[in-house]
């Protein structure tokens, strides 16, 4: 039935999404401003559930919010559609029997029914943000979109110069430091961002724990000229996927970023001696492992050892279910474990539940 539900075209839509939404705020004694730009011809579905999940949103923001304004966005990129909707109101700690539990899940439901990711953040008295960001292109192949950060601008053309001739890669942004590559993942969603550690304002470690944070299906691939164990721990620590080295053959860099969107991780030989030679004059690191994941990974991995299904962890810290899959498989490869059992036993002794 809610299939069915769903399927139905709403009324509204024939004068487009900005209008459709400051329409239905009138309605509800609400002012909706609505940003669009980039804009192109959405599929019904994209349209329809951007309308949905906004409608839900506006709903609650009239009903809990405790607003009379609330500020939309909708972003058309290339390979993706972008809506933001923030509201100044009481904000929420928690949606376990909240009033409006059930209509996040059914935001969450309809998103990820087109491969899309959502992200609800939110705390009380400080007001709630949600990103929703769904593929233009459901179940088509568009490439790897990759952002490129580097702090020297002759290197950074080039690697936009050569990558934009790859038909697997999509050069979608570039930033020449820290500080402006976490900003632009915000903005851009890349898959894989091309990070060089040695920058001003903001170097790369710092930068990989931000965007791993704020986005963690961004995967991280380290290109740089530093092998050595001062530069390689802390960025595997942070949360990179892979490191490479500025020497590697270019065909080999385009198999490494596609590797590394696929989930595997991949490290220069150079850098692969460097760790085992560390992990062999370490003794036992399984305490200092911890370290390495991230907040959020922490809190999934806490959530695990409870004995709860990904779908579980999901609504009780308003993620989506792909986006805990995404935590898992980081937990397990970071700390070495083989499975789930061995991760709710490592956090029983380590996170001390």
């Amino acid at each position: 039935m809610r299939a069915l539900i769903w399927q139905l075209r709403p009324h509204g839509l024939e004068h487009g999404l900005a209008n459709a939404f400051q329409h239905y705020g009138d309605m509800l004694g609400l002012k909706v401003t609505v940003d669009i730009n980039g804009l192109i011809d959405l599929s019904n579905e994209v349209e329809e559930c951007l309308w949905r999940v906004g409608q839900e949103a506006l709903n609650n923001c009239k009903k809990h919010a405790g607003v009379s304004e609330v500020d939309m966005a909708i972003h058309v990129q290339k390979h993706y559609v972008h809506m933001k909707i923030h509201d100044e109101g009481c904000g929420f700690s928690k949606t376990d029997g909240h009033p409006f539990s059930l209509g996040l899940n059914s935001m969450k439901e309809r998103v990820a029914s087109l491969n899309g990711d959502i992200h609800i953040k939110s705390a009380a008295e400080e007001g709630t943000t949600i990103d929703v960001i769904i593929p233009l292109k459901k179940g088509e192949d568009n490439g790897v979109n990759v952002l490129i950060v580097d702090d020297h601008h002759v290197v950074r053309r080039g690697l936009v110069f050569f990558l934009n001739t790859q038909k697997e890669i999509n050069v979608v942004g570039e930033a020449s430091n820290g500080k402006e590559a976490v900003e632009r993942v915000k903005e851009l969603q890349p898959d894989v961002v091309l990070m060089d550690l040695v920058m001003p304002v903001m170097d790369g470690v710092e930068a990989t724990k931000k965007i791993k944070e704020l986005s963690p299906h961004t995967k991280i691939l380290i290109l740089t000229s530093f092998s050595d164990v001062d530069h390689v721990i802390p960025a595997i620590r942070a949360g990179a996927s892979g490191y490479q080295l500025k020497d590697v053959e270019p065909d080999q860099l385009v198999q490494v970023i596609i590797s590394v969107y696929r989930g595997e991780n991949q490290l220069h030989p150079k850098v692969t001696t460097h760790l085992m030679t560390h992990v062999s004059k370490g003794g036992d690191r399984k305490e200092q492992l911890i370290e390495v994941l991230t907040k959020r990974e922490k809190e999934v991995l806490a959530e695990i050892a409870k004995g709860k299904s990904n779908k579980e962890i999901a609504a009780a810290l308003m993620i989506t279910e792909k986006t805990v899959k995404t935590h898992v498989s980081n937990i397990l490869a970071k700390l070495n474990l083989a499975d789930r059992t061995q991760a709710a036993l490592y956090a029983v002794k380590h996170l001390r539940l």
